[in-house]
């Protein structure tokens, strides 16, 4: 049986020495097989939901074991042979076992649904090869054309807050505006959260670091209530935090369950690492080189200065990569240009 992979280096983001670069089988198609597989199964519904949330939200790889054995068991599924091929290659798709690693937010179902999403309304099954390029060259220009307008809002126009903490008008002021909405999005989910007792075991903290667990609640839907207990852990020197759901390794965008913890010391700012600089509204992404101006009459006059400092640069870069010399001397001047300029 074959799935189709996702490569989850996207956009050059997971390119780092803290990043691995590793194929994920696409949960699109997984679960798009899920009705042909699940045929028969009393109550088909049902069980398509808890298969779902079995993979969605086991908390951790033990949890994730105990629920689809229990899931097998339940609906008379031990023998189940594409079950227990894809259960033998899980390292690959449950996203337990890849949400330790940066995968820039990116779930492995968006390839095959946003390929398609991408393309509506420009090619269909019945476009031939010449419509298909000339059509692929107006959706690219659409598509740019739409992030230099969110990238040009972004930067000229302020995103209300939706709370009074000091370290929400950090996010508001440092990301764009989309990813600024992912950071509230967590906030909403602190009326879910409560923090739990510690047992005495748990209280030490000889390492200099504070534990919490973090109980969040929620009602998925009329037969289904996720209820988990996240541990969060802070050292106050370096303001470091970490939790176990291992949202901010994965999308960079901190949980809930940390912001809890936040809210509770009252702490009004947090650290700059926690302002991942990709999300930022002041980075300059360097794919954009691949407008060009004569397509874009609402490209801004701040983008246009930049386009010809590109220009100036890439010349320079032709004249000297094929000289070990030129191009150190290039590299040395380049640095002595960032420690001026900063």
């Amino acid at each position: 049986m074959r799935f189709s992979l996702i490569n989850a280096k996207a956009s050059g983001l997971l390119s780092g020495k803290s990043c691995l670069k590793q194929d994920r089988f696409c949960l699109w198609n997984i679960l798009s097989k899920v009705s042909e597989k699940f045929k028969g199964v009393e109550d088909f519904t049902k069980a398509t939901n808890e298969f779902k949330a079995l993979i969605f939200d086991s908390l951790t790889i033990e949890i994730f074991g105990t629920n689809m054995n229990d899931f097998l068991t339940k609906y008379g599924l031990e023998n189940n042979e594409w079950l227990m091929k894809l259960y033998s290659e899980r390292e690959n798709w449950v996203p337990v076992y890849l949400k330790h690693m940066f995968w820039a937010g990116m779930m492995s179902t968006q390839r095959s649904e946003g390929m398609h999403a991408y393309f509506d309304g420009y090619v269909n099954s019945r476009s031939t090869l010449k419509q298909l390029v000339e059509q692929y060259e107006m959706a690219i220009r659409e598509k740019n054309e739409k992030e230099l307008l969110s990238e040009f809002i972004s930067k000229n126009k302020v995103a209300n807050y939706i709370s009074q903490f000091g370290w929400e008008r950090q996010f508001q002021h440092a990301f764009t505006h989309e990813m600024f909405k992912l950071v509230q999005e967590q906030i909403k989910r602190l009326w879910y959260c409560n923090v739990n007792p510690l047992n005495e075991d748990e209280e030490s903290n000889e390492d200099g670091t504070e534990r919490y667990n973090i109980l969040e609640r929620c009602i998925i839907n009329d037969w289904y209530h996720k209820e988990f207990v996240y541990r969060v852990e802070h050292r106050e020197h370096g303001q470091y935090f970490s939790c176990n759901c291992k949202k901010f390794d994965s999308s960079r965008i901190l949980c809930c369950h940390i912001l809890k913890v936040i809210v509770t010391k009252g702490i009004e700012v947090i650290n700059e690492r926690y302002l991942f600089r990709w999300w930022r509204k002041d980075m300059h992404r360097p794919y954009i080189k691949r407008f060009f101006a004569g397509g874009y009459p609402i490209m801004t006059e701040e983008y246009k200065k930049y386009h010809v400092l590109e220009g100036d640069f890439t010349q320079i870069t032709d004249v000297v990569i094929g000289n070990t010399q030129k191009m150190e001397y290039v590299k040395r001047q380049l640095r002595t240009l960032q420690v001026n300029l900063s």
